[in-house]
């Protein structure tokens, strides 16, 4: 086939790419120095990027107890330690409902990061909740997971969808979210959850497992994304071959 001939074809398939494409919300990367809860804030904008950090960068809600509970970044990563002996457990929660998003564009969200405990007795842990109440621990929201000390350092990603994997899990309809939860990029388990509007707040928790001693665990790499529905990129894939197919045989 001639070039002239394929530059339909060419920009029909850049045309339904771009139609397909993902939409990062929000990345931090927890690089630039900050040392206490104080300062979580005071440096965001060379780290973070994404259609919601423009004009500005998107806050942090931290716990505020002991000054180096919650940090932006110690060594590169959000840091956030535990001093069991009060009950207190430090965390952080970027300052945005991200089902809104989801619900706005009805596509699927995913929330990527890497999490991992690195001091404290197991199972001293570090938890991820995605709830409406910021700050609350993993287990008291709508969904959530921990990790623990000794468990290693991993990448974890969720994709939240409708049942259908095709729109918004966010609508509030009971057991109308599914939730893909992958460890590594390996597939871990499918469950079925009920999200409401108001259930896309973000928050990092440790917690050491006694109430007693402290712990350390760290957050890095975080970024939330609008991923395209699977099925329209396949009707999309499947379009493109049609055509191919026809300008071939004509």
């Amino acid at each position: 086939m001639k070039l002239k001939a394929l530059r339909p074809l060419l920009s029909f398939a850049a045309l339904t790419g771009s139609m397909q494409a993902s939409t990062l919300l929000f990345s931090d990367n927890f690089n630039t120095p900050s040392y206490n809860w104080q300062e979580f804030n005071n440096s965001l904008a060379a780290d973070q990027s994404g259609t919601l950090t423009i004009p500005v960068p998107v806050t942090y809600s931290t716990s505020n107890g002991d000054g180096y509970t919650a940090q932006h970044s110690n060594g590169g990563t959000m840091l956030l330690t535990s001093d069991g002996w009060g009950g207190y457990g430090a965390m952080a929660s970027p300052n945005h409902n991200f089902a809104v998003d989801a619900n706005t564009a009805n596509k699927p969200l995913q929330i990527q990061f890497d999490m991992w405990a690195v001091a404290g007795d197991a199972p001293d842990w570090i938890g991820f909740g995605l709830n409406s109440g910021q700050g609350q621990l993993f287990y008291e929201g709508a969904y959530g997971f921990a990790t623990t000390v000794g468990d290693g350092k991993h990448n974890y990603k969720l994709v939240i969808s409708d049942s259908a994997g095709t729109g918004s899990g966010f609508n509030g309809i009971t057991n109308g979210a599914k939730i893909e939860f992958f460890k590594n990029n390996v597939l871990q388990q499918t469950i079925t959850e009920t999200l409401s509007t108001t259930d896309g707040y973000i928050t990092f928790r440790t917690i050491p497992s006694a109430w007693t001693g402290w712990n350390i665990g760290h957050v890095d790499n975080l970024a939330v994304t609008l991923v395209p529905e699977p099925g329209a990129a396949l009707l999309g894939g499947l379009g493109f071959l049609t055509l191919l197919r026809r300008r071939r045989n004509a």
